[in-house]
């Protein structure tokens, strides 16, 4: 009889260990999945937040990009030298105009010049960043035409910008 039950207390004793070990081991399982799952959701949720901000911030730097682009073209399209110049009254404008000094401090890669017509009266392309002189390529020309709402404005205080692809480079133009 004493055999026996410090037999079966051992027995006991191991099965309630053995309980307890396995309750212990599946409680730190769904512990550490549900805390997997709460942290990879909350990294989620920022990683998308921050993704967002970074878009709106992109986008908003776009549209400073634009309206500013829009008011250099607002301010020399009006000119009178300007207009003279596509009337071909001006031929000095280019050299006193559109040097590649001004042209780089004005932050611009091109400048083209359009007859009421559609018909490009001149085109002055610079490489902004080594502010050097160099020819708007062929494709870019071609590509300029395929915007028609560039080359139809009506009013004179009608204006258009935005981005535009040409040579297959998204370009921000205003006209």
């Amino acid at each position: 009889k004493g055999i026996g039950m410090v037999f079966l207390k051992k027995s006991l004793a191991r099965k309630a260990t053995f309980c307890m070990g396995t309750i212990f081991l599946v409680l730190i399982c769904i512990i550490s999945a549900a805390s997997k799952v709460i942290v990879q959701s909350a990294f989620s949720r920022l990683e998308k937040d921050e993704v967002r901000t970074n878009i709106i911030r992109l986008k908003k730097s776009i549209d400073r990009e634009i309206e500013g682009l829009a008011a250099t073209c607002g301010d020399w399209a009006p000119w009178d030298d300007s207009r003279d110049f596509v009337l071909g009254k001006k031929p000095e404008y280019v050299s006193s105009n559109l040097t590649v000094e001004c042209l780089t401090n004005i932050k611009v890669n091109f400048m083209v010049y359009v007859d009421n017509n559609g018909k490009i009266v001149h085109i002055s392309s610079v490489d902004y960043t080594n502010k050097k002189q160099t020819p708007l390529s062929e494709k870019i020309i071609r590509d300029l035409y395929l915007y028609k709402k560039l080359f139809d404005l009506s009013d004179p205080t009608e204006s258009i910008a935005g981005i535009v692809f040409l040579d297959g480079q998204p370009v921000i133009v205003a006209a």
